[in-house]
């Protein structure tokens, strides 16, 4: 007697089409990834933010160069933000900012992701 039982269907091979034309290698995890580049600039600090990274330059009020203070791994912690300490630059800069730019958290918020 025949087996009756259904034949499975073959399995759908998925095409891999993620590769550009002329290119031989596999595609890996930071191709095509979006970098998070985000820059908060006030009068005499800037907060650069790159690829969870915070970077605080400072110039002088003349127009001197951007000058490197400090650089801060994101995300801040919640206490860090709410701290009324004053003893980094990234601190000096997010009380800076807000104080230049009343209502705008938009600092306070791309620290916290």
């Amino acid at each position: 007697m025949a087996d009756t039982a259904p034949a499975t269907a073959p399995k759908a091979v998925k095409k891999d089409t993620s590769l550009h034309a002329g290119s031989f290698r596999k595609p890996q995890p930071w191709d095509n990834t979006p970098m998070n580049n985000l820059t908060f600039e006030m009068q005499d600090l800037r907060v650069r933010i790159e690829d969870k990274i915070a970077h605080i330059d400072q110039r002088g009020l003349g127009g001197a160069p951007w000058r490197d203070l400090d650089q801060v791994r994101l995300p801040v912690s919640e206490q860090w933000l709410t701290s009324p300490i004053r003893t980094s630059p990234l601190k000096v800069a997010l009380l800076a900012f807000e104080r230049e730019n009343p209502g705008n958290l938009a600092l306070r918020t791309a620290l916290r992701t």
